[in-house]
Parts: structure tokens; C-alpha cells; sequence
């Protein structure tokens, strides 16, 4: 199982989002946890694995970006933003 950390600018932008595409996050959050390879998250490196930073598919337009770290436990990624494809690439 995928360990995660929510970070707070992930929970503003959550709050930005429609509450009818909230549920959606919450799905593709727990999908990603139990298997992060399944089809329909596109899980991908962002820029390139050497960044750190990878997204997840909630439905056509919406991603979530995610950043791998390590703890003291392991390794794990961090929740950092949900948004519009394009913006949260460009808040980066």
C-alpha cells in the first residue's frame, strides 16, 4: 500500500473545486493507494523522474500532483495540489 502526507496547499485547492468533483479526488486518492499502477489514474512522471513529482488522473481535466519523499518509515508521496491539468503545472 502507497503511503501519503496532505500537504496544506493541497486542502486549498481542494476547496476550490466544485463539490460535485471533491468525491472523484477522494476516489482516485484511495485508488492511487491501493494500486498506483491501475489504468485509469495515468500515473506518470512529471518532467521527469528525476524531479520528483508525478500526477494522477481524477477525470479528463482534473489532476492531482503528488511528490515522492522518504521518512524515517519509507518512502512516500506527499499530496501537494488538485486542480486543471494546465494550472497546477503551471504553479509549479
Amino acid at each position: 500500500m502507497v503511503r501519503l502526507r496532505i500537504d496544506p496547499g493541497y486542502i486549498r485547492a481542494l476547496r476550490r473545486l466544485d463539490p460535485q468533483t471533491r468525491p472523484r479526488v477522494n476516489v482516485a486518492l484511495e485508488r492511487f493507494m491501493m494500486d498506483p499502477d491501475h489504468p485509469g489514474l495515468g500515473f506518470e512522471a512529471l518532467f521527469n523522474a528525476l524531479s520528483g513529482y508525478y500526477t494522477i488522473r481524477v477525470n479528463r481535466p482534473i489532476r492531482i500532483l503528488l511528490r515522492k519523499e522518504i521518512d524515517a518509515i519509507g518512502e512516500l508521496y506527499a499530496v501537494v495540489d488538485v486542480g486543471n491539468h494546465d494550472a497546477i503545472y503551471r504553479r509549479r
